[in-house]
């Protein structure tokens, strides 16, 4: 009964999995503990936002111009595919690669995108609470993450593309913890990148790109993490951007 508190039985008392001996004890923390309090109560709303967000999207799929790159391919292969797309060459924004037909956009929409842009609406319009942890302490939010998600995750620099790291926080999705980073510019727009675990380590799917409401997602799948790049500054400068975060977790 004197175990302390942790981030771990405030997200069981969301998702109903908390032990009933123990609901009381945490109940009586968060009534005396105001911010984590105000954890649950977000938490909460995502997941109402996420039940709500879950009817098939009716919003513009669009397949990017971008290539990722297949680890399991002989030189051979790649070199064929390449010339097949008029001998394109590097990964930049100029094919298109469908994703494996398993995958669809419809899934990657349910488990990815919309929480994504859900947590992008709750948390953007934020002014003294936008993240759980600020940039001032990187090295331990980007830990702390990575051992939540059970990967290594990292917090991509955007500087050329005028926006700066605010910082992250954790958060709830349907079958695990999620990764948030937050990220500003100078005159105040937002993005967000979310990462969660994939279904399967070794899924990879297309960069892909997913319009609705005047919000614009960049989402893909590799080497066992989904990512979606969320932002309302126009999809152009968002791609850049996206590409920008592809390149430095990819390489």
């Amino acid at each position: 009964m004197n175990q302390p508190v942790t981030e771990q039985d405030l997200h069981a008392l969301v998702d109903g999995l908390l032990p009933p001996d123990r609901i009381d004890t945490v109940n009586a923390w968060l009534a005396s503990h105001p911010e984590d309090a105000a954890k649950v109560a977000d938490y909460r709303q995502i997941n109402r936002e996420l039940q709500n967000a879950y009817p098939t999207p009716t919003g513009d799929w669009t397949p990017a111009r971008r290539k990722i790159p297949s680890r399991g391919w002989s030189a051979a292969a790649a070199m064929a595919a390449l010339t097949l797309l008029g001998g394109v060459a590097g990964w930049q924004l100029n094919s298109y690669f469908q994703p494996p037909a398993a995958v669809t956009a419809a899934d990657l929409s349910q488990r990815l995108v919309q929480p994504a842009r859900v947590s992008h609406r709750v948390y953007t319009p934020e002014i003294l609470h936008p993240v759980e942890v600020r940039r001032e302490q990187q090295q331990h939010l980007v830990g702390w993450l990575s051992k939540r998600l059970g990967k290594p995750v990292k917090a991509p620099e955007l500087a050329a593309q005028g926006f700066a790291l605010i910082g992250g926080r954790l958060l709830p999705s349907t079958d695990g913890p999620a990764a948030q980073f937050m990220y500003e510019n100078s005159v105040g727009q937002r993005l967000t990148l979310y990462v969660r675990q994939a279904d399967d380590n070794k899924e990879q799917t297309a960069f892909r790109r997913y319009s609705a409401d005047g919000l614009s997602s960049f989402y893909w799948v590799d080497n066992g993490l989904g990512y979606a790049l969320t932002g309302d500054i126009g999809p152009d400068a968002l791609m850049e951007s996206a590409n920008q975060v592809y390149r430095q977790l990819t390489f």
